[in-house]
């Protein structure tokens, strides 16, 4: 493939969508195409792993209460402090405190009071995966420790969607996606690929094509929108 074409796709340029993993850019003249190979991508890593979706904990200390952790990317430990406290705050009877044991990677919650962790009676948006709960209730205890270990895990990949090549994806655990990038952080927090890395991705069209616009999406492994907090990234595309 010839390098002396590229394209250069930059969030930045969106000409619609309000989000960085989610929008269309317009190309100032009309690009044609016959093969695509991304040479390279840099995609700030500041995706989080505890959202909306996996925040709740649902629990009775007398009286069926949840309590929920703010978003954002946290470690076991860091975690663990978040926990105790919002446990104690929804509880206002009990103050728990957490732990996280490095050598079993298993999550503990004390209270000073026996409570139960209603993981099996709410299911919705709960914690129980992360934390290492099976999707059930805890029996009554002031102790309560996880059956697995803890589950941090943002993304192993990233997977880049363009849906103007939608005819050359290929789908993986029900998604469509058009590049897979490969979740490696650099000592600035950037994901970065590049066309030496392992996965080297090209797309032959079979014929020439041309192309205006492209409506852009990232997704996790898991088939959700992966939030970026809205940064900016860029895709490097070499074409002929």
């Amino acid at each position: 493939m010839q390098k002396n074409k590229l394209f250069i796709l930059n969030s930045k340029d969106r000409l619609s969508g309000t989000n960085s993993n989610s929008f269309m850019v317009q190309m100032s003249q009309s690009l044609t195409m016959k093969k695509v190979k991304v040479a390279s991508s840099f995609i700030p890593f500041n995706v989080y792993n505890i959202t909306s979706s996996n925040n709740v904990i649902p629990f009775n200390d007398g009286s069926n209460k949840t309590c929920t952790i703010t978003p954002g990317n946290y470690s076991a430990s860091t975690l663990a402090t978040a926990i105790a406290s919002a446990l104690s705050t929804a509880s206002g009877t009990i103050t728990f405190t957490c732990t996280y044991s490095m050598s079993t990677f298993q999550m503990t919650i004390t209270g000073t009071s026996a409570f139960v962790l209603r993981f099996g009676s709410v299911t919705t948006n709960t914690m129980a995966y992360v934390l290492g709960f099976p999707n059930s209730d805890t029996s009554s205890s002031t102790t309560q420790t996880s059956t697995y270990a803890v589950n941090l895990t943002i993304t192993p990949v990233i997977y880049i969607n363009i849906n103007e090549f939608s005819n050359f994806t290929r789908a993986s655990n029900n998604l469509q996606y058009t590049f897979c990038v490969p979740v490696s952080v650099n000592s600035s927090s950037v994901i970065v690929n590049d066309e030496n890395a392992v996965f080297k991705q090209e797309i032959d069209f079979g014929s020439v094509r041309h192309f205006n616009s492209l409506t852009v999406s990232l997704w996790d492994v898991n088939g959700n929108a992966l939030n970026l907090q809205n940064t900016d990234w860029t895709l490097v595309i070499f074409y002929e």
